[in-house]
This record gives structure tokens, sequence and C-alpha cells, in this order.
């Protein structure tokens, strides 16, 4: 089966692959590179290091480990990384509108120029990551850690962001247009960029 997940079409590949890992306790695909797997189920799967190439999109990667991995020029469209393990991985121009990734640990990730418009990204640990360049317009990062995230020229129009941790972050050239934030926030955005344009605190904010 791992030999036909390799040498297969694409939807071979996504089928044989997800039976695997429905069958494995931490499944850990055969090759260190997987190409086109769209629709996949790896859930929980060990893919530290891995190097993935291609349609990614709709792939359930929930509480998958996927440190250091490579993810790099990806599409990841509607795919579910719902608490996976993300550390110093390389997710670079990646295209992952609709993401579900809530509860996600990327401290230290390299995410820049990544589309994640209209992601889910609730709660996400995104501490120290590279969001340089990144489009994050309508995203939810309600309660997320962006502590020393660099999110310099970033797209964070219309972004949810009551509640997360943006201390230390690099906002030189974001776009905070419409952001849903507190009082707080609000307060520390003001002191570091001039009160940009759009910028108000949510109704009720404490």
């Amino acid at each position: 089966l791992e030999v036909l997940a390799q040498r297969r079409s694409v939807r071979h590949r996504s089928t044989v692959l997800s039976l695997l890992n429905a069958v494995a306790e931490r499944y850990r695909p055969p090759a260190d590179a997987i190409r086109g797997i769209p629709g996949a189920r790896l859930a929980g799967g060990d893919l530290r290091r891995i190097q993935f190439f291609g349609d990614l999109s709709h792939v359930d990667l929930s509480d998958a480990d996927l440190r250091e991995a490579r993810l790099d020029e990806c599409s990841l469209s509607n795919g579910i990384l719902r608490g996976a393990l993300l550390e110093c991985a390389s997710l670079t121009f990646l295209e992952a509108p609709n993401l579900h990734a809530p509860g996600i640990h990327a401290r230290n990730a390299n995410l820049h120029h990544s589309r994640l418009t209209d992601a889910n990204l609730h709660s996400a640990d995104l501490a120290g990551a590279d969001l340089r360049g990144a489009v994050l317009a309508r995203s939810n990062l309600q309660d997320a850690c962006l502590h020393g995230a660099d999110l310099t020229g970033a797209d964070l129009t219309s972004a949810i962001l009551k509640g997360a941790d943006l201390t230390g972050a690099k906002i030189a050239g974001a776009q905070l247009r419409d952001c849903h934030l507190d009082a707080n926030q609000l307060a520390q955005l003001a002191a570091k960029c001039s009160a940009p344009r759009g910028l108000r605190a949510e109704d009720g904010a404490q």
C-alpha cells in the first residue's frame, strides 16, 4: 500500500494514505516528500520534516506533527490544521483561504507572503512567526498569541484580533483597517503606528 501511495494517481495517493493513517497510530509516510493529496485524511500523523508539494486542498491534518515540515507554495484551501504542531515549519507563499486551524502551535513558523484569507486561527500560537506580507484579511485571530511575530506589511483588513497578544509584534506597514480590537489593543497599536485609519475598539470592550 505504501508503494501504491507513492506511484498511483493523485486520487489513489490520497485514498491510500488516508487508509494507512486510519489503521496506524501516529502514521509516518514512507517518503520524505509528498505531492498532491487533495482530500486526504492524515489527522494525528507523524509528518515531521516532510516536504509537501502541490494541491493539499481539503486535507485534514488535525493534531498532526508537522514540526519543521515544508509546505511552501502549496494550496491548502479549506484545509484543516486544528491543533497541529507547526513549530519552525515553512509555509511561505501558502495559498490557504478558509483554512480551519484553531489552536495550532506554530511558534517561529515561516508564513511570509502566505494567503490566509477568512482563516480560523482562534487561539493559535504564532509567537515569533514570520508573517511578513501575509494576507490575513477577515481571519479570526481572537485570543491568538502573536508575541514577537513579524507582521510587517501584512494585510489584516477586517481581521478579528480581540484578546490576541500583540506584545512585541512588528506591524510596520500592516493594513489594519476595520480590525476588531479591544480598547487595550487599540491603545497599544496606536502607540506603535500613530493610530492608523480604520482602527477602533469593539463596543463594550473591557
